[in-house]
């Protein structure tokens, strides 16, 4: 199915719908996949168990769906990996009529090269092969402490398999520490993207009944994976019940964020000038989480060394996140409320 002549791609409607709901930077890199789809539907591309002729193409935390036939491909969905993994997969609706064609799995000694490798600790700059990883690929395997810190090897061609395998080893490692709860991860890099990552990602099943923003500061930021625009965008399309409480606003980039949120309609804010505490809640089915942290929602934090506590609010700990969720609700009460919901 490779070849320099590019494949015809046609999607569908939903596939749309899905794609404009998704981050800024999710569209742009979904919308080079396809690209890269028409020159090579294999690389990265898997078959999905259990649902006949229908594939799926990575492209971290989503996933495209789609069909393929002579000469064509049709994506007719994104989706988060979760809700792939989950079952909930809708059937194509307007694909071309063509006998798929077989797309081969990747090879597996690509797999136990990056294993044994992996084991070796190894690690050189030259690349092992045309078709294999980078050495450098490799040795930043090695390196990865988070499963969070695979993502970003995707790109540099790390193979879906073993991301999957790794993904696992180091989840089940992070958990087993005794000095961490499987519910709780210190954050020391980006630690506002800890929690507004996450929640920008969640995928189309969860919708959040409420999210509580308490931060003395707000400007305008960019991280890894999220931003104040893109968190904008978030609460905009998906209705999504907001409470912020910050100081009042004094330097331009405060006012220039609150200026944005205060737009949105289902957004509360409420003054508090003493305000020294940083903590965000998302309050979603069927486990809430939260963000302790020094950091405030600003882009200097990401400048700043800053640390942070999240926790996914499950078992015993979902009455933290409860009591912290009630916390929030008390200093709304105690500060000045300067726009309410259903106000713009």
């Amino acid at each position: 199915m490779t070849g320099t002549r590019p494949l015809s791609l046609s999607t569908e409607k939903r596939f749309h719908e899905e794609l404009v709901d998704l981050p800024r930077d999710a569209q742009k890199r979904i919308i080079r996949a396809l690209s890269e789809m028409q020159q090579d539907p294999v690389h990265r591309s898997k078959q999905l168990e259990g649902v006949p002729g229908v594939w799926r193409r990575e492209v971290a935390p989503y996933r495209i769906l789609f069909t393929a036939g002579d000469g064509w491909i049709h994506a007719y969905s994104v989706q988060h990996r979760q809700g792939v993994y989950a079952g909930r997969i809708a059937t194509p609706q307007h694909e071309p009529s063509s006998k798929p064609p077989r797309i081969p799995k990747l090879p597996g000694r690509l797999e136990e090269l990056v294993e044994s490798t992996f084991s070796a600790g190894q690690s050189r700059a030259e690349p092992v092969n045309e078709e294999g990883p980078s050495w450098g690929t490799v040795s930043r395997i090695i390196a990865a402490k988070t499963p969070d810190d695979l993502y970003e090897l995707i790109d540099l061609g790390l193979p879906e398999e073993l991301f999957d395998r790794l993904y696992g080893v180091l989840s089940e490692a992070a958990t087993s520490r005794p000095d961490q709860s499987k519910n709780v991860w210190l954050i020391r890099k980006n630690v506002i993207d800890a929690f507004f990552g996450r929640l920008i990602n969640l995928g189309q099943a969860s919708h959040p009944s409420e999210v509580t923003m308490i931060t003395p500061w707000i400007t305008p930021w960019r991280g890894p994976k999220s931003s104040l625009a893109a968190f904008v965008r978030y609460v905009a399309r998906r209705a999504v019940r907001t409470t912020i409480i910050t100081r009042p606003p004094e330097l331009v980039g405060h006012k220039q964020a609150l200026a944005e949120l205060s737009r949105l309609k289902t957004v509360e804010i409420s003054y508090l000038p003493e305000l020294h505490a940083k903590f965000f809640v998302c309050d979603v089915a069927p486990i809430p989480f939260t963000l302790v942290a020094s950091a405030n929602s600003t882009a200097q934090s990401f400048a700043n060394f800053e640390v942070g506590v999240l926790v996914r609010g499950s078992g015993a700990a979902e009455g933290f996140v409860r009591d912290l969720q009630s916390l929030g609700t008390e200093l709304l009460a105690i500060g000045t409320r300067i726009k309410r919901r259903g106000a713009k």
